[in-house]
């Protein structure tokens, strides 16, 4: 029986870089995993899908060149050259991974593993796996299992008519029409893609507006968006029943009684933890309504036994998850270091961009918050006319009280990357003041967050 300090249990962006920080610290750790290093987010998620972004973004800046006098004719997409640049780029960042963990001397154990006791699991075989049951002992144990696609009643994935997100990052050809079932971050981010690659999208989401529970104004920016661009957006609406014939479209009908077909039905439902199967019941570790109850150190109802990422629930988010991996060695090492969730950046890979961080404006009305709110439009920027991308805005929330950034709402060009600043000046307490005082470059999409941030004290340079 082989013995660690630390044993983690899911090598995804959280299980990967605890083990790595635990290896600074000085401790003898171990990855514990049944599938691919870098779970969903590699494998199946952030990286394939930026990678399919980048394929849409780049149709869309050729579309766009005649504005700048650029001509070109007869372009052509090849998904299947697409996905194997996926695979390709996939294949050489998990190949990293496994190098980083090697040199820091974090061994990797393949199977499904599976809680025996508070400081003991056991290893199960698994294709490609070891050949036997082994079992492991550790002073502490970290769990990381992720997440997996949220079930759709009434429909079930075949893998050809109806899919997931992770079947779509492998198409070998672009559906003519594509109806997507969830207006969230991922089915956003799809319908731009594919409506980029030439396929008809259709978008139905059961609550009000796309990206529900963000920011009503964000959400109505990118449903006009997508309009514009000719997807077709159905809100406040599920789908009832879908049905396949031998035809190669699938007929759906919605709550609102309307009928749709598609050759592609794509499930795009959110994310559900996974904590079946790996011994918490047996354990004593309780679950809530997000996924396994943690206290604010990531600590379970066991006092060695952590747990980090997806399977605690919201924010399911790569970059929380990597935090968390953090948080929990820190925690394990003596350091009682408290996880803080006020700057959280949420980012939606869709066209246009979308960031948030901190708290929306929705938010802060529901809580009955003294807030001032400013927006400063794209159209007013420099940089967005030289670009031909004047469409969008940033939204600054600020403590009335104090003026200190509490949120921050971007739609448009470079939101994704903007919104690192923001989240900095949410986590250490600056004010409008602090933002608005310091040089930004020009002429760059980052003036945006200045003229905003002098908004919020009505002392904005241009008008919005």
């Amino acid at each position: 029986m082989k013995t660690y300090d630390i044993a983690i249990l899911g090598a995804g962006p959280g299980g990967y870089v605890a083990a790595l920080y635990a290896s600074r610290l000085g401790k003898k750790a171990c990855l514990i995993e049944q599938a691919d290093l870098g779970g969903t987010c590699l494998n199946h998620g952030c990286i394939p899908t930026k990678t399919f972004s980048k394929a849409a973004r780049t149709i869309s800046e050729i579309a766009q060149g005649k504005q700048f006098g650029i001509d070109v004719q007869d372009v052509h997409f090849d998904i299947r050259a697409l996905v194997q640049r996926k695979n390709d780029t996939v294949n050489k960042l998990r190949g990293g991974i496994s190098h980083l963990l090697r040199s820091r001397g974090v061994e990797t154990i393949s199977g499904r593993g599976e809680l025996l006791d508070k400081d003991s699991l056991a290893v199960f075989p698994t294709q490609g796996g070891p050949k036997k049951k082994e079992l492991i002992k550790a002073k502490s144990i970290i769990i990381a299992t992720g997440s997996s696609e949220a079930v759709i009643p009434n429909i079930a994935p075949d893998k050809k008519r109806v899919i997931t997100a992770k079947d779509a990052l492998d198409l070998g050809s672009v559906p003519k029409n594509m109806l997507i079932v969830g207006g969230g971050s991922i089915g956003c981010e799809m319908a731009s893609a594919f409506n980029a690659f030439g396929s008809h999208v259709t978008i139905v989401e059961v609550e009000g507006s796309l990206l529900p529970k963000r920011d009503d104004e964000i959400s109505k920016c990118l449903e006009t968006a997508f309009k514009k661009r000719g997807i077709d957006v159905a809100t406040g609406q599920s789908i009832e029943e879908a049905i396949t014939t031998d035809s190669s479209k699938v007929y759906l009908r919605s709550s609102g009684g309307r009928s749709f077909s598609a050759d592609k039905v794509l499930l795009c439902a959110g994310r559900k933890p996974n904590v079946s199967g790996i011994g918490i019941e047996e354990l004593g570790i309780k679950c809530n309504e997000k996924g396994i109850r943690v206290d604010k150190n990531l600590k379970t109802d066991i006092d060695n036994v952590y747990a980090i990422g997806d399977c605690i629930g919201e924010p399911m988010l790569a970059h929380a998850a990597m935090y968390e991996g953090v948080i929990a060695a820190l925690n394990i090492c003596g350091d009682k270091v408290p996880a803080d969730y006020s700057a959280v950046p949420d980012c939606v890979f869709s066209d246009p961009d979308i960031a948030f961080a901190g708290v929306t404006e929705n938010q802060a009305n529901a809580k009955g918050m003294n807030v001032a709110v400013s927006r400063f439009h794209l159209r007013s920027l420099g940089k967005a006319h030289a670009l031909g991308k004047t469409d969008g805005f940033v939204k600054l929330i600020a403590d009335v009280k104090t003026n200190r950034i509490i949120g921050a709402a971007l739609v448009g060009e470079g939101a994704t990357e903007l919104i690192a600043e923001m989240t900095l000046a949410i986590k250490k307490g600056l004010t409008a003041e602090d933002v608005a005082g310091t040089m930004h470059a020009h002429p760059t999409m980052s003036e945006a967050v200045m003229e905003a941030a002098y908004g919020v004290g009505g002392k904005a340079l241009h008008s919005a």
